[in-house]
């Protein structure tokens, strides 16, 4: 039984293991790859969101230095006017 010739089954047969191992090695390969696209995309969505809510905290200073310039400029069109009503207007 030992000195029996390898018949075509058997080649076969070891060729598929040699394919599977190959095959295998190869899912290996693409699923270490997914693997690192998908932790890339989740640091690029982390950064959106945060670049989101960095973005939201500018629109939030515009509005407030916009409101304090508005103010300022009430504060000194007020002091303009009540000077001028305090002197008694205009001199002829």
């Amino acid at each position: 039984m030992g000195d029996q010739q390898p018949t075509s089954d058997d080649a076969a047969w070891v060729k598929m293991q040699i394919d599977m191992a190959v095959t295998k090695e190869k899912v290996d390969a693409v699923l270490g790859d997914v693997r690192g696209i998908r932790e890339d995309l989740r640091n690029v969505y982390a950064t959106k969101t945060e670049l989101r809510e960095v973005a939201e905290d500018v629109a939030g200073l515009k509005n407030n230095v916009s409101w304090l310039v508005k103010a300022i400029l009430g504060a000194v069109l007020t002091a303009a006017l009540g000077l001028v009503l305090v002197k008694g207007g205009v001199p002829h």
